[in-house]
Formats: structure tokens, sequence, C-alpha cells
């Protein structure tokens, strides 16, 4: 075969490579979107008494339909568990919760879980503040000597998850599986862009062209 036969057996052999590629690509099928519902806490959550492991009941704020047809009530009742619970300590340590929800039972017996959308929110924790004296405290002369024992001692906040909180949720087992496509993340709103400042209208009076203050002088 000559030289030109080969470049030719091997443009077509990429032409085909390259068919067969984007037939595959376009083949591929797209995931179904998860489901995403809204469930509301049915009692407050404090961060002073709430222990790790510590249930706690929420509800679904509206119906949804799981992809396989499952209608889910709105007020379908679900349970969880307090992920993590810090009281708040000495040195400032403000409290901190992390919730974490199970299951949903459905009327009819079933349990559907359920994990939270923690890319669109994070309304399941909460932080409380530290109550710690204003660093510019410190520049005042002598003030560590009565800092230094105040900020051992002094506890911070604790923090209270209140009842009705709403938390977005997935709900199937499809979402552990990766059968679903998960919400994209809520991007954080970006600050409005500060108006430049317009010049103030000048007080003094516009300049008088010299032929007509020449005249005027006449």
């Amino acid at each position: 075969m000559t030289r030109a036969g080969v470049w030719g057996a091997q443009a077509i052999a990429a032409v085909f490579l390259t068919g067969a590629l984007a037939v595959s690509h376009d083949a591929a099928p797209e995931k179904p979107p998860c489901v995403l519902i809204m469930v509301a806490l049915e009692s407050d959550i404090d961060s002073g008494q709430a222990r790790a492991d510590d249930a706690f009941r929420f509800v679904t704020v509206e119906a949804a339909q799981l992809a396989d047809g499952t209608a889910v009530p709105a007020n379908t009742p679900g349970f969880g568990l307090v992920a993590i619970a810090h009281h708040a300590d000495r040195g400032g340590l403000g409290g901190y919760l992390v919730l974490e929800t199970r299951f949903l039972a459905l009327p009819d017996g079933r349990r559907v879980p359920v994990s939270i959308a923690w890319a669109r929110a994070d309304p399941a924790t909460a932080t409380g503040a530290s109550l710690n004296v204003p660093g510019i405290v410190g520049a005042i002369p002598f003030s560590g000597y009565l800092l230094a024992p105040y900020g051992y001692l002094h506890h911070g906040k604790d923090v209270v998850i209140p009842r009705g909180r709403q938390i977005p949720v997935l709900l199937g087992d499809d979402v552990a599986t990766g059968a679903c496509a998960p919400p994209s993340p809520v991007p954080s709103p970006s600050p409005a862009p500060t108006a430049p400042a317009t010049a103030a209208p000048s007080a003094s009076a516009a300049p008088v062209p010299l032929a007509t203050a020449t005249a005027a002088t006449r």
C-alpha cells in the first residue's frame, strides 16, 4: 500500500472512531433530578440540653412523589437524630448543633430515607455566640490582668434551632446510590453595586460670553 493509501486509511479510521465516541456520549442517559422537599421541625432543639443521638420529629411541609410513583402526602411524619451537640463552655465556646434526618413514615407503614440537602442551605446547624470581650478593649493598659481570667472562665451562649424551622431534604435511596442528580448549590447573593456618586451642580453662575458682557456695559 502506498503512503497516500495508509494516510487515507488512518483518516477513515479516525472519522469512524470520532463518530462512535459521539454516539456513545449522546446515548448516555441523563439522571433524573432528586426529589427535594421542605420539612419542618416539631419541637425546639436546645444545645444546652440536647445530646448526640437524641431523637427529634419533623413533618413534610408539602406533598411529593418519589421516582417509583409513591405519593408522599403533606404533613407526613419523619424522624431524625441530633448528630452533634456541644454545650456552651468556658473560654467563650458557644453551643453547637448539627441535625441529621433519617426517614419518613408513610401512611401505609413504609419508610422512606431522608437526607438533608446540604447544597441548598445549612439550616440544620446552629452555633451560639462566644460573648467574648471586643478585642479593642485589650488596648487599655493593664486590661490583660482582667481579660485573661474572664476569657477563661466565662461561658459562650447556647443556641436553639426553633420549632417550625424548615429544612430542605432529599427523598429516597436514589440519593445515596447516585441514581439521581442532586440539586445545585444556591449561590450566595452578591452585594448590590454601589451607584457612582454624581457631581453636585455648581452653585456659581454660568460664565457670560465676552460679547454679551461688553454690550451690557455700553
